[in-house]
């Protein structure tokens, strides 16, 4: 609005100029006068497109970042009776997700043993769609045989650390290869088992600091919505 305004100014006193001048014969000078005023308007179209142009853009990822999906953990769940774990991957955006893959670890940390992984990789394809709502995608994996009844006893004693982290990633129709990282460690303090979310270092490494959250509270809403202890 306010380069429109100078414009006008400079395009109104550019014409009271050359009008005099050319009252004076002054042709040179009004010839150089009439160049530059219609190169100033050149100048003033080029300005108005260019602030078009930046208001589209803005719209257009306005819309983009209101109506885009929005993938990631929707709650974790561990059933140490019936030695299984859960994992529950939402959407909560506007639009679905497509080619929805998960490449996530769950880590065992045993007190004077080696640490025990176990990978957890789906792929649901491109004609999969992951819609918004309740109708999340459910992973249960069985904590046997790659972990003892001994070594389940220290998780239920808080004697052992659980730890999971992962990618999810993702299609939709504004971008490909979306992603979103997670870490949640098993807290058992006071009888009382929650996730808590871990600390995240790097896309593609992920690293848990487990010990270090005992103040970062409950996994609440969205990512990391807190499940029961038991699995369903």
């Amino acid at each position: 609005m306010v380069i429109t305004i100078i414009g006008i100014v400079l395009l109104i006193g550019l014409g009271v100029i050359t009008n005099l001048l050319v009252g004076k014969n002054s042709y040179r000078i009004a010839f150089m006068a009439q160049n530059t005023l219609n190169l100033l308007i050149f100048v003033a179209v080029l300005v108005q497109a260019s602030i078009y142009y930046a208001q589209a853009k803005i719209m257009e990822n306005s819309l983009k970042i209101s109506q885009q999906s929005y993938v990631g953990v929707h709650s974790i769940g561990i059933n140490l009776a019936k030695n299984r774990f859960s994992l529950r991957i939402e959407n909560i955006g506007k639009v679905p997700a497509t080619n929805v893959r998960v490449d996530a670890e769950i880590v065992v940390t045993v007190p004077n043993e080696q640490s025990l992984k176990q990978p957890i990789k789906r792929e649901y394809g491109e004609t999969s769609q992951l819609m918004r709502g309740n109708l999340n995608i459910k992973i249960r994996i069985p904590l046997q045989p790659w972990l003892s009844e001994p070594q389940t006893r220290l998780i239920e004693e808080g004697v052992a650390q659980v730890a999971v982290k992962g990618t999810v990633i993702w299609d939709d129709e504004f971008e490909k290869w979306k992603h979103s990282e997670f870490a949640f460690s098993y807290l058992v303090e006071d009888d009382q088992a929650q996730w808590i979310p871990s600390a995240i270092q790097g896309a593609a490494n992920v690293t848990l600091q487990p010990l270090e959250l005992k103040a970062a509270g409950r996994v609440t809403g969205g990512e990391g919505k807190q499940e029961s202890d038991k699995a369903k």
